[in-house]
């Protein structure tokens, strides 16, 4: 893994300029760009980037409501969504032409929440179900015609996985006789040619949750795992013939957080590790969390690190995130989490994958520490930076630094990639140094 330079930025009027130098490679300039400046809009989730090239996203009119956006980003033009109130979610269909998305209103009493679809052309949304559950975590079916939401009622004590025909405005709910389906951040994932979906579940209260088939239609529930398998998110792959997940299975010791990456066949057959995070060596021991498998090539990506890491913070970092080749096993160091040095990183990272799967960019904050070997250590500078990863190159370029603890910049949320991989969305936020007083957020891009 390389990381390359510093970059250094200075606001402007209009844009953000900023130069990139690289050791093994010549200076270029790089300029991050608003997309909005009304100070009022901002994007809270990955992917709400159209394959037709149209942005959701949400701008505030009131202390209590905002508003869902769509705009054009080619000709600029914005179409608003449905009536101020509290809308959340958006997740585009593969063909681009139609949004889902979370609404409810802002007024105090009326707390029905609505799952909504909404086309080009409409100046509201058709809803596809109301009630008093919520709904989160969409996954359309490649084809477009049916769509895979996990929903939980209000206490958040029972989470369940529904499946809707769109077309049909029917609901299936996949998994009656079971407590939980769905995992954070994921409904579950269908097959390649939309014919079957797989999700996690479980039976029974604190019980593993376990990898689940079904058909489309919601037919033939079963699960394809041991009952002592405890699986996180599961993907299925391209072919078809594997669904792909991370759990804590077999493993020697540690805790039910540590994980490895396996793979099965939707028959049940052919369960096998491809991670082997679980040597008994603790030099050698791993933790890979799936977070979402690439379109491409047969990579996953993972959250990775080292249980107890605080052990050997001297001599390796705390993890990071990889890529993991599903067929060889290889880990690929992707983005590393520091701790050792007298820099660390420090805020969550937030992260997306380019639409083809072979790049990777991801934010984090970096906080300065001094007087490592006294007492008492003491806090200095800080920033924000970027990198983008190629899988192909294995080159790891950072792109962005922000210094925060002097400066009334910071960047918030999820990024999203545009259609052909060469930008790069996110929110920048204006804030009173000291405080968590935010003054103003827009959209920006920057080109990679």
């Amino acid at each position: 893994m390389v990381r390359c330079g510093h970059l250094f930025a200075v606001l402007t009027v209009g844009t953000l300029s900023c130069l990139v130098v690289c050791p093994s490679q010549a200076a270029e300039t790089a300029t991050l760009k608003y997309l909005t400046r009304d100070g009022r809009s901002v994007i809270e989730t990955p992917r709400v980037i159209s394959s037709t090239g149209r942005i959701a996203l949400f701008r505030t009119v009131s202390p209590a409501a905002r508003q869902l956006i769509v705009m054009d980003l080619q000709s600029g033009e914005e179409t608003p969504v449905d009536e101020p109130g509290i809308p959340g979610n958006p997740a585009w269909s593969p063909d681009g032409t139609v949004l889902a998305y979370t609404w409810r209103s802002a007024q105090p009493g009326l707390q029905e929440n609505t799952l909504r679809l909404w086309r080009g052309g409409q100046r509201a949304g058709r809803i596809l179900a109301g009630g008093a559950d919520g709904y989160s975590e969409f996954a359309w079916s490649p084809d477009g015609r049916r769509l895979a939401v996990r929903k939980h009622t209000p206490d958040w004590k029972r989470v369940r996985v529904s499946i809707f025909d769109v077309r049909a405005r029917k609901e299936v709910e996949v998994n009656p006789a079971h407590l939980d389906s769905g995992t954070y951040q994921s409904a579950g994932s269908w097959r390649p040619d939309s014919a079957a979906f797989c999700f996690p579940a479980r039976e029974v209260k604190e019980g593993p949750y376990g990898v689940w088939v079904c058909k489309a239609d919601g037919s033939q529930l079963r699960r394809v795992t041991p009952p002592e398998c405890t699986v996180d998110k599961v993907h299925w792959q391209k072919d078809g013939a594997w669904i792909a997940f991370g759990a804590h299975y077999q493993r020697a010791e540690g805790e039910s957080w540590e994980r490895d990456i396996w793979l099965v066949k939707p028959s049940g057959r052919g369960l096998h590790r491809v991670t082997q995070g679980a040597s008994t060596d603790w030099k050698r021991r791993n933790s890979y969390g799936l977070y979402t498998c690439t379109p491409e090539e047969g990579y996953a990506i993972v959250r990775w690190y080292f249980p107890d890491f605080g052990r050997h913070r001297a001599d390796r970092p705390a993890g990071g995130w990889a890529y993991v080749d599903l067929k060889t096993g290889e880990v690929i160091p992707a983005v590393a989490t520091d701790i050792s040095g007298s820099v660390r990183d420090t805020e969550s990272p937030y992260w997306e994958m380019s639409p083809d799967g072979y790049r990777f960019f991801c934010r984090w904050g970096e906080s300065e520490i001094r007087d490592l070997t006294a007492e008492k250590e003491t806090p200095g500078a800080t920033w924000q930076v970027a990198h983008v990863f190629d899988v192909r190159t294995r080159t790891d370029v950072e792109v962005l630094r922000i210094r925060t603890d002097t400066g009334s910049l910071r960047f918030v949320g999820w990024p999203s990639f545009s259609p052909d991989g060469k930008r790069v969305y996110f929110t920048l936020e204006k804030v009173i140094p000291g405080s968590e007083v935010t003054l103003e957020s827009d959209v920006c891009y920057l080109d990679l």
